[in-house]
Order: C-alpha cells, then structure tokens, then sequence
C-alpha cells in the first residue's frame, strides 16, 4: 500500500497541492488507454435433475360403513377380555342414545361407537 503526503505550510498551500496533484492524476489517467474490462464466460448453470415427489396416498374421506353385526362381533371378543369391558360397552352405547348395537339406526352412530371402540383398544 503507497502513501500520499502534502507538506504545505498553509491550508491555501495544501489546497494548491491537492489540486495540482489531481490535476496529475487526470492527465495520467486520459493518456492511458482505457483498459477493456476482461470477460470470463461463466459456464450455464446445469438444472438439478427433476426429483419425482412420492406417490401421495390418499386419505380416505368417506366413513367406513359399519354393520351391525362387525360391531356386535367385535364388542362380544371385547367383553370376554374383561367382564368390565360390558359396561364400558354400554357407555359407549348410551352416549349415543342407544342400549344395543342394534339400535345405532344410521351410518353414522355406528361410525361413532366404531370409533369410541378403537379408542379402548377394539380391532373391528
């Protein structure tokens, strides 16, 4: 790294160097031939290879329909675990506002104590 150093006695005497001393500069500059910026080609970029997304598994929308008798099945293996396993059966049925499997009368009742079975451990 240089140095530049102005020795004038007075801020009028600094000036006076600082302006012939650019004065130099320019003229040093203008008598050289301008210098063409180099250009390096830089090689395209290469796309990443496509990456295919896993299949996608769909999940089901529609509730399983339950009968009457995969449920009434099911309850049965379930209470012969575990005679306890009969009144947790009929709180489950009371909840919907039944006392049997036979009275779930709609899809949906019987989606219901499907899924309350599940939750205590049930395989339908």
């Amino acid at each position: 790294m240089g140095s530049i150093t102005f020795t004038g006695n007075s801020l009028d005497e600094l000036v006076q160097e600082i302006r012939q001393f650019l004065r130099q500069v320019d003229a040093s500059l203008s008598s050289q031939t301008p210098a063409q910026p180099v250009l390096t080609p830089v090689p395209a970029a290469q796309p990443a290879p496509m990456q295919q997304a896993p299949p996608v598994t769909p999940v089901p929308t529609a509730v399983p329909e339950y009968t009457h008798e995969q449920l009434g099945r099911a309850v049965a293996g379930w209470i012969d675990k575990s005679p306890d396993n009969r009144k947790k059966a009929l709180e489950l049925l009371s909840a919907l506002g039944c006392q049997s499997v036979t009275q779930l009368d709609t899809p949906a009742k019987r989606a219901a104590y499907a899924i309350a079975l599940r939750a205590q451990g049930v395989q339908i």
